[in-house]
């Protein structure tokens, strides 16, 4: 990336004590402003989309059981986003609306105070709330803040793609 090259300029400076290594807080910035830098460095992206693409994929077939290792590591630190991330990927293969972040999904459980809506029961370390698509995906309801609900597993795995249990779910708009 962009600061290896700035990382040994840093070392460099950090040896000889100079005070140019203390710039940003104790890592060598070639910009004063970093929001700067990381807009500089968007742009940089979007004009050379297809060569970082290149990039990745190479680095990818290079060293394909690492990328793996991370891609794991990292989808177990995250569990929530990766959930998200596959609802919203299981919703774009039907071509339905998949536009519900990781934000909007906390959000919509803060609403229902981290309990099913369906029965009520509180979210757990052994149990958590599973997303449900009120109209389910099969039927065209997509991955949407508005056609998703809290539900405990078994709720949700008793609905399946049918109507919804006899209690009708609280919807709210996040």
């Amino acid at each position: 990336m962009w600061y290896n090259r700035y990382r040994a300029v840093y070392h460099r400076l950090a040896k000889c004590g100079s005070s140019a290594s203390r710039q940003g807080g104790g890592f060598f910035m070639p910009y004063k402003d970093p929001e700067k830098a990381k807009a500089q460095r968007a742009n940089y992206r979007a004009a050379h989309l297809e060569e970082e693409r290149a990039s990745h994929a190479a680095k990818y077939a290079a060293h394909p059981k690492e990328a793996r290792t991370r891609s794991a590591a990292w989808a177990k630190a995250h569990p929530e986003a990766t959930r998200t991330k596959n609802a919203r990927q299981r919703a774009r293969k039907r071509n339905l609306p998949a536009t519900l972040s990781t934000e909007q999904w906390e959000a919509i459980k803060r609403a229902y105070q981290h309990r099913c809506a369906y029965c009520g029961k509180k979210e757990t370390k052994k149990r958590p709330l599973t997303q449900d698509h009120v109209v389910p995906l099969k039927k065209g309801g997509g991955t949407t803040s508005d056609n998703i609900v809290p539900a405990c597993g078994p709720c949700n795995f008793r609905k399946s793609a049918g109507p919804p249990p006899s209690i009708p779910p609280i919807r709210l708009l996040v």
